[in-house]
């Protein structure tokens, strides 16, 4: 029969109990409101009932409980809810990024406003136009250059920020990168805290909360596979607390013809005789780099590129930086280009006040190819746009026709003519003042009343004119170039003007304003779609954190019921060594009398 200190020895344990779960509540009310704290709990149980079953037992009923331990303090935890979060967080931080970088780029060309290309771009045509009904006129060819160069401007401009926006990007995937190495470096530091708590025998909670807080940062910039480490004890698989990390879908491209090796997965975070991590960096390319670490931090052989989707943050801003930002300066050096190209060649057809002609109208500022980061109105025009070539040569071909169209690759330092042999005609050159003659291109015939263009197609080095009724008679007609700009002659601006509506080859077939607005509808879909996704996914991420804080996160009203509870359990244990010690004193001081 147990004596009334079997009792009291009862009472104590369920003081130590309820105390014990007294502080349990108390930590989760003062971490209510801590980042990442997840509430705990104070599992009882029984202690071990008495006696024992044995050949010596005592003679009775049994077993008597003992009263009652706590068996850990367990923290409140949902991992596969921890697992859909971080892949949902991955996910969320990639159409972030991708959604800052475009709304950027978007507030870059400011379109539509009047500030825009777009409206640029159609003032530089009208000026075009207007010189066209005014080729003389001087304020005209002034309002030219000055429309030229405000384009020619913006072009750098936009090109400029886009630029500067790329160079940007690059920082924060320094940063980031920086944030990975920092952020595993810390999830290595608890996990070896984590590993001698755990070996001790104890719940090292707090310390596994701070753990995934940092799991959860680290899954939003990359995306992440995170797993127990387990060694054999005995026959038996322990689970050491420890985690290894590892980069979800990177691997290492140690061939560029291998494929995908599970042996080759990036480690970020190992686990070893200590733990250690392998960083990663920024290679010269601008390609992300693992480089293996030893146990002592120093570099294991050399870095090596990572390939595959990265996910998160990271991938967000390698795609921004590489696909979207690339991708709109490559469109705008490609229009920049093709507006260069296009009307410089019309711009050499024609002549200026000065009666010459040949002269690029847009220059590279810095040499080179013309692109958005260097073009220029042409300096000799700008500070005279009296060279603006606004007219077109003619051309007159002795005694066969009064004016003839003179086509691009005629060379006006050359002598010209045109044979006629049998009702064929055939242009002729010479370059040493009429001592020898070549021809160009093939025979054409003569056809009364009829438009007809001799010499070469293909190098544009044609005069086309209108014959006459009557065949001329055989023999060579000597061709006269003429300049009519300063008659009012404005052909040559008209056909610049005309190049707006003009499909051009170099901009895949489209016109220039169909062209730019292509570029602008893609990058405001592009935007709208990133920043949609962006929102969806927030609102997944936000549904998920709800109900991981339906699980783990501190309600103070039932914290508060649990702490009565306890307490009003705290109070009858402690009646319960009042009523031992009465009977003791009654037993002891008593009994005797």
């Amino acid at each position: 029969m147990p004596s009334l200190f079997f009792t009291l020895n009862i009472a104590r344990r369920g003081l130590t109990a309820q105390q014990a779960a007294m502080n349990t509540s108390g930590h989760n009310i003062a971490n209510a409101n801590t980042e990442g704290y997840s509430r705990q709990r104070a599992v009882m149980q029984t202690t071990t009932p008495w006696p024992v079953p044995s050949v010596n037992m005592p003679v009775g009923a049994g077993q008597i409980g003992t009263g009652v331990e706590v068996a850990l303090i367990e923290r409140i935890r949902d991992t596969f809810l921890d697992r859909q979060i971080r892949n949902e967080l991955q996910a969320l931080g990639h159409w972030e990024q991708r959604s800052d970088a475009l709304q950027q780029v978007e507030v870059v060309f400011m379109e539509p406003s009047e500030t825009g290309l777009s409206t640029l771009l159609s003032q530089f045509w009208d000026s075009w136009q207007e010189l066209s009904k005014y080729p003389e006129s001087m304020p005209v060819r002034t309002t030219v250059i000055e429309t030229a160069q405000a384009l020619a401007e913006a072009l750098r401009h936009t090109h400029q920020q886009l630029t500067t926006l790329r160079s940007d990007l690059n920082e924060l995937i320094d940063l980031k990168v920086e944030e990975i190495n920092t952020l595993a470096r810390q999830i290595a530091d608890l996990n070896q805290q984590i590993f001698t708590i755990t070996a001790a025998g104890m719940s090292p909670n707090d310390l596994l909360d701070r753990r995934d807080l940092l799991l959860d940062q680290l899954g939003k910039i990359v995306a992440i596979t995170v797993e127990p480490v387990t060694i054999d004890h005995g026959g038996q698989t322990v689970d050491t607390g420890a985690v290894r990390v590892r980069l979800q879908s990177g691997y290492i491209d140690a061939d560029a013809d291998s494929v995908y090796d599970p042996g080759e997965e990036v480690t970020i975070v190992d686990w070893g005789a200590k733990a250690f991590v392998h960083e990663l960096q920024v290679g010269e390319d601008g390609g992300i780099e693992w480089q293996k670490k030893d146990v002592a931090g120093n570099d294991v052989g050399l870095p090596q590129d990572v390939a595959g989707a990265l996910g998160g943050e990271l991938e967000g801003l390698l795609y921004a930086r590489d696909i979207l930002v690339q991708g709109y300066l490559s469109d705008l050096n490609q229009f920049a280009s093709g507006l260069a190209g296009v009307v410089n060649t019309q711009h050499r057809r024609g002549l200026g006040l000065d009666q010459l002609g040949d002269r690029d109208f847009f220059v590279a500022g810095t040499g080179g190819s013309v692109d958005a980061s260097n073009i220029e109105v042409n300096p000799d025009l700008a500070a005279n746009p009296a060279k603006l070539a606004a007219g077109l040569w003619r051309a007159e071909i002795d005694s066969l026709a009064g004016d003839a169209q003179v086509g691009p690759g005629v060379e006006h330092s050359l002598l010209y003519r045109v044979e006629v042999s049998g009702g064929q005609l055939r242009l002729q050159e010479s370059s040493d003042g009429g001592t020898t003659w070549q021809y160009v291109g093939g025979s054409t015939t003569w056809e009364a009343d009829q438009q007809v263009t001799v010499g070469d197609q293909e190098t544009g080095e044609t005069l086309s004119f209108l014959c006459g009724s009557g065949a001329p008679a055989d023999g060579t007609y000597a061709v006269t170039f003429r300049n009519e700009v300063a008659s009012g002659d404005g052909t040559n601006a008209l056909a610049i003007a005309q190049l707006r509506r003009e499909k051009i080859a170099e901009l895949d077939g489209f016109t220039f304003d169909d062209y730019y607005k292509n570029l602008i509808a893609r990058l405001g879909v592009a935007s709208n779609e990133a920043q949609r996704m962006a929102e969806n996914q927030n609102v997944l991420v936000e549904q998920l954190n709800q109900r991981k804080e339906s699980i783990s996160g501190v309600s103070l009203d039932e914290e508060m019921v649990n702490l009565i509870q306890y307490q009003y359990a705290y109070q009858a244990a402690a009646r319960v060594i009042t009523v031992v010690d009465e009977m003791l004193d009654t037993i002891i001081n008593r009994m005797a009398q």
